[in-house]
């Protein structure tokens, strides 16, 4: 940045990066950064009914925000798909208030706020993206890439309290010499 020049806001560069905010909340649904079980007790002395059924009070229910990130009935039947133009669509708004990549009321992660730093993840990766061009190491799975052979799948990932590749993603990256 030059000197004197006023830093950009997370909304400023949020809005003149459309498509990268977009990546971002559709990275975020598809790989939560917490995958642990979001357990809470059932604390209203009737206890709840849920489907029809009686949960009584102390009951502890919970549930996997990477499961639910991923169900058809939410998200569509392209729930397996990363793609970023879903947050485009009438209703997007109303699924973004669905994302619990970080958990989800007053027990999510004491670290979201520092990692949800916007403006760093935005212009990291824009800097990133404006001066190295990446393709995949292995020239045989981005040939597979470039014939479109992986629409519609994810890669391999373990969950065990954080979304995670089962192996490295090996990529080269190259600096781009027009700017």
């Amino acid at each position: 940045m030059s000197p004197g020049a006023k830093p950009y806001s997370a909304s400023a560069v949020e809005t003149s990066l459309p498509y990268l905010r977009n990546c971002v909340k559709e990275n975020f649904r598809v790989t939560p950064a917490f995958t642990m079980p979001l357990a809470r007790r059932v604390t209203k002395s009737e206890g709840l009914i849920l489907d029809g059924n009686l949960l009584p009070v102390g009951t502890s229910v919970a549930m996997v925000n990477h499961a639910f990130h991923h169900n058809p009935d939410v998200w569509g039947e392209d729930h397996n798909c990363f793609r970023p133009s879903r947050w485009e669509e009438e209703g997007s708004d109303e699924l973004g208030k669905l994302l619990m990549h970080f958990g989800a009321g007053g027990r999510q992660c004491i670290g979201k706020s520092l990692a949800m730093t916007v403006t760093v993840i935005y212009k990291m990766t824009a800097a990133l993206l404006a001066n190295f061009s990446f393709q995949l190491a292995d020239v045989k799975e981005q040939q597979d890439v470039d014939d479109g052979l992986f629409y519609g799948k994810l890669p391999e990932q373990i969950s065990v309290g954080i979304s995670d590749l089962k192996g490295p993603l090996m990529v080269r990256a190259r600096e781009r010499t027009e700017h």
